[in-house]
C-alpha cells in the first residue's frame, strides 16, 4: 500500500505546482491529498478536471473577444510625416518607435493623436552629437515646416517634475497615464531600451486617461497639475488642458501611433499562457482516451512547461496512473479485511495444537525418566541386598505417586485448553 501511495504522489507531481500556476488556475485549484482515501482522491481529481474544463471555456471565449476586437481596429499601423534619409542616426520618430498595448487601444490611439498631434513626429536620437543638421535633413525630406528632435541622453537631465511618477496616488480614479499603455515596437540595446522607456514616461505621462468625462472633469477641479492633459475614453476626441483650454480632434487620424500585434499584446499572451496551463492540467487529469498524451505533443508541452518530468515520457496520464493505484489500494484493503476475519480462528486452532503437542512431549520425557530411575534402583538393590530392597519399594512407590500426580495435572491442563 505504501508503494501505491508513492505512485499517487509521483503522478500528482506531473501536474503543474499551484505556486507556479497562473492566478486563474489558483482560484479554481483543488488540493488532492495523497493520504486521503482512494474514493476521495478520485473525486478530487474529477472535480479539478471539471473546474479546469470550465476555466478553459472561459479563456477561449476571452481569446475570441480579442480576435473580434483586433479585427474591428481601423488603424493598426502608425502614420507620420517624418521620413529618414540614408545614413541617418535617428532611432525613429515617436509615432514609429512605440505602439499601443491595451484592450481599449482604439480609443487610446484617438486620445493620444488628439492630445499630441504633430508632436508624434518628434525624432529621437541615441546620441547628442551633431543632431541639428540631421533634423534639418529629415525636415526637408519630410516636407515639414517644423520638426522637433531630442537626444536620449538629454532625458536623464530632466527635472524630477518633468517625469511623472510610476505610482501616483492622485490617479486612483483614473484609467492611467498614457505611458502605461505604450510599449516599444521593436527591440533595442539594453541602454537604449532603458532611456526610451524613461522618455515615454516623460512624453506620454502628461496625458491622464479616465473612463468617463465626469471623472476627468472632477480631477480637473480638484487635483490638476501644471502641464496635465485630461481625456476620457468615452469621448477620446476631446482633451482638456491644465490651463482650461481644449483640443478637439477627429477619428480620422492623420498622425497616429500603431497598435501592437495581437500575438504580442500582453493580454493575449497572458490568456494563451493560462489556456496552455489549463489544457496541460486537464490533459493530465484525463482518465479516458488520454493514454497517448504522454508521448509526442504531450512530452513537448512538459518540456515547455518544465518540471521534474522534463525529458521523460509517460504512456498514461497522471489521472490514469492515480486511478490504477486507487484500484490497487482498494484491492489491498479488501485482502487485508479478509485476513483479519480469518486470522483469529486459525490462531486459536494453531495455539491449541501447539499446547497439546507440548503436553505429549513432557509426558514422554517423564516416562523415559521413570524407566531410567527404575533401572538405576534395581541395580542398587542388587548391591545392597535386603535393606536396599525395602528402600527400593519405598522409592518406587513415591515415584509412582509423583508420576500419577503429574499425569493428572497434564490431563487437566489439556482439558482446560
Amino acid at each position: 500500500m505504501a508503494n501505491e501511495r508513492q505512485n499517487i504522489f509521483n503522478s500528482l507531481s506531473r501536474i503543474v505546482r499551484k505556486d507556479a500556476a497562473c492566478q486563474a488556475i489558483q482560484a479554481t485549484w483543488v488540493d488532492i491529498r495523497v493520504d486521503a482515501g482512494d474514493d476521495e482522491i478520485e473525486a478530487d481529481c474529477s472535480l479539478f478536471k471539471s473546474r479546469c474544463n470550465e476555466l478553459k471555456g472561459r479563456l477561449e471565449q476571452e481569446l475570441q473577444v480579442i480576435d473580434r476586437r483586433y479585427a474591428s481596429f481601423q488603424f493598426k499601423d502608425p502614420s507620420f510625416k517624418a521620413t529618414f534619409p540614408e545614413k541617418c542616426e535617428a532611432l525613429g520618430c515617436v509615432a514609429g518607435l512605440f505602439v499601443i498595448d491595451d484592450p481599449r487601444a482604439a480609443d487610446i490611439q484617438t486620445a493620444i493623436s488628439t492630445a499630441f498631434r504633430h508632436e508624434l513626429n518628434q525624432v529621437v536620437f541615441p546620441r547628442s552629437r551633431s543632431i541639428t543638421g540631421q533634423i534639418d535633413a529629415i525636415r526637408l525630406s519630410s516636407s515639414c515646416q517644423v520638426l522637433t528632435g531630442i537626444a536620449l541622453p538629454e532625458v536623464t537631465k530632466l527635472p524630477d517634475a518633468g517625469i511623472p511618477p510610476e505610482d501616483d496616488i492622485l490617479l486612483q480614479s483614473a484609467y492611467g497615464r498614457a505611458n502605461q499603455f505604450v510599449v516599444l515596437k521593436k527591440h533595442h540595446t539594453p541602454d537604449e531600451t532603458k532611456l526610451l522607456l524613461l522618455f515615454a514616461r516623460h512624453f506620454f505621462g502628461r496625458l491622464i486617461i479616465f473612463k468617463t468625462l465626469p471623472e476627468a472633469e472632477r480631477y480637473f477641479r480638484d487635483s490638476v497639475q501644471a502641464g496635465d492633459m485630461l481625456v476620457a475614453l468615452s469621448k477620446p476626441t476631446q482633451v482638456l488642458m491644465w490651463d482650461g483650454s481644449f483640443a478637439i480632434g477627429s477619428t480620422e487620424l492623420e498622425t497616429r501611433m500603431g497598435i501592437v500585434e495581437k500575438h504580442a499584446s500582453a493580454q493575449y499572451k497572458q490568456l494563451k499562457e493560462q489556456s496552455e496551463q489549463v489544457k496541460d492540467i486537464e490533459r493530465q487529469l484525463q482518465v479516458k482516451g488520454g493514454g497517448g498524451e504522454g508521448r509526442g505533443g504531450g512530452a513537448e508541452e512538459r518540456r515547455r512547461r518544465g518540471g521534474k518530468e522534463e525529458g521523460r515520457e509517460y504512456s498514461n496520464t497522471a489521472a490514469q496512473d492515480i486511478s490504477r493505484s486507487c484500484v490497487n489500494l482498494r484491492e489491498s484493503k479488501r485482502r487485508l479485511e479478509e485476513l483479519k476475519l480469518q486470522t483469529p480462528t486459525r490462531g486459536r486452532e494453531e495455539l491449541s495444537e501447539d499446547r497439546m503437542s507440548a503436553c505429549k512431549t513432557r509426558r514422554r520425557r517423564r516416562e523415559e525418566m521413570e524407566v531410567t530411575n527404575k533401572t538405576r534402583m534395581l541395580n542398587d538393590l542388587t548391591v545392597v541386598g535386603g535393606a536396599g530392597e525395602q528402600h527400593e519399594r519405598q522409592t518406587v512407590e513415591a515415584s509412582q505417586v509423583v508420576v500419577d500426580d503429574e499425569s493428572l495435572t497434564d490431563v487437566n491442563d489439556t482439558q482446560r485448553h
